[in-house]
């Protein structure tokens, strides 16, 4: 059986919880989470080939759908 991982799409908004797609929008939250990823790979360009699961891992995050 696959566990699930992570919480239920909608859980932070029914709890009030503030996130980042209630204070930017939708295409606002996009657009931060990519320049986190831009930075975050950016600190990894000294680490060679070594980092490149890391590297996948905040292509993935960004890329994956709910």
């Amino acid at each position: 059986t696959t566990a699930d991982v992570g919480k239920k799409t909608g859980k932070d908004v029914a709890a009030g919880k503030v996130t980042f797609v209630s204070r930017l929008g939708l295409e606002g939250a996009k657009i931060h989470a990519r320049s986190l990823c831009d930075r975050a790979l950016g600190f990894l360009a000294g680490f060679d080939r070594r980092a490149n699961r890391l590297r996948q891992a905040a292509e993935f995050v960004i890329a994956r759908r709910a």
